[in-house]
């Protein structure tokens, strides 16, 4: 035993010389050693492979959540990583390890790995972990996208992320406005991804809350928040007033029942008309809400979930929303939001 203490103090001794010494290089220019990068690649895998196997993933994914996922790899992927037959980023290539080219590796991975690599990211790489915890929802939707990249083609990409061959570099309003309308389609644009609210129609007052609350975190988003981050008080004003433009077009004007949660509410639950905020009604509305009509029925549903769950966040109206929809039940949650979907911003609740 006393031999065994000697040599473990004599090579923790020789470690701590080395490491002190300065001989080993930690310049990124000469890459890592083959045996180191094998090494490296090895504890990757496993650790990855033990601390996924709990994830439950998804069986599918639909094209929502794939159009998703694409515009965030668009704006926070592709500028380390690249994009389908596009150039090599010059900059990440000098980083040890190199951002790799991620369509030749996601068939290396399980569904349930791919979340954990992109919710947690990887030390010692640059690879950040995902900007807004409790949204794993939003990880979901980048998985999708990934588990597509493989067939995409540069044209296949450009269209799926719905940009021209050179996306908005600036950081002009107008620019900012152009980016953002990539994800945020009106309704009747078939790349318009039913998971994204529509901003047409919003208050500029609704849209500067959204955007004070994105960059502070208050409300949660790994897609918006690096976005809203960038933006000082002056831009995100300008943004919101170009973003809210007139109210949307009709897209349907069903009579609502007068039962419905939209009219009605539910007293038994202590649940209110949700008109009384959000609208459509003919009396006038507190700007910082958002109105609701003409919203997509899975965004609101997921909404209702994420308030339900404590997920969601936003100003500090949100706290009225958090126990309304913890009060509602899975089938009014669908039901409320089918309603808004039906409706149009301009109709009045009759």
């Amino acid at each position: 035993m006393t031999r065994l203490v000697a040599v473990v103090a004599g090579v923790a001794v020789i470690a701590a010389a080395v490491v002190l010494s300065g001989v080993i290089s930690v310049k990124a220019s000469s890459g890592h050693a083959p045996p180191t990068a094998w090494v490296l690649d090895l504890v990757k895998r496993r650790s990855v492979a033990m601390r996924a196997r709990g994830i439950e993933a998804p069986e599918a994914f639909d094209d929502s959540m794939v159009r998703v996922g694409a515009a965030h790899f668009d704006l926070g992927c592709r500028p380390c990583h690249g994009a389908p037959a596009g150039p090599t980023p010059v900059i990440p290539s000098r980083m040890t390890p190199n951002p790799p080219d991620l369509a030749a590796l996601v068939g290396r991975w399980r569904r349930r790995e791919l979340f954990y690599l992109v919710a947690h990211g990887v030390k010692f790489t640059g690879m950040p972990a995902w900007p807004s915890p409790p949204r794993g929802d939003e990880v979901w939707s980048v998985v999708a996208f990934l588990e597509r990249l493989p067939a995409l083609d540069a044209d296949a990409y450009r269209r799926l992320v719905g940009r021209a061959d050179a996306s908005p570099s600036a950081d002009a309003p107008d620019s900012m406005a152009t980016r953002c309308r990539t994800c945020h389609r009106p309704a009747a644009d078939p790349r318009h991804a039913r998971l994204v609210p529509r901003l047409e129609g919003q208050s500029v007052e609704y849209l500067i809350g959204a955007l004070e609350a994105y960059a502070d975190g208050t409300r949660h988003s790994g897609f918006m928040r690096p976005i809203a981050a960038t933006l000082d008080p002056t831009m995100r004003r300008a943004l919101a007033t170009g973003l809210s433009g007139p109210t949307p077009d009709p897209i349907g004007s069903p009579w609502l029942s007068p039962q419905s949660l939209i009219v009605a509410g539910d007293p038994a639950r202590d649940v209110p008309a949700c008109a009384s905020c959000h609208g459509p009604s003919a009396e006038p509305r507190d700007p910082r809400y958002p109105a609701l009509a003409g919203q997509p029925r899975d965004y609101l549903r997921l909404q209702l979930q994420l308030f339900a769950e404590d997920r969601r966040g936003g100003s500090s109206h949100a706290a009225i929303m958090q126990p309304i929809a913890r009060r509602l039940t899975a089938s009014q949650r669908d039901a409320v939001a089918a309603d808004y979907e039906a409706l149009t911003s301009a109709e009045s609740v009759r």
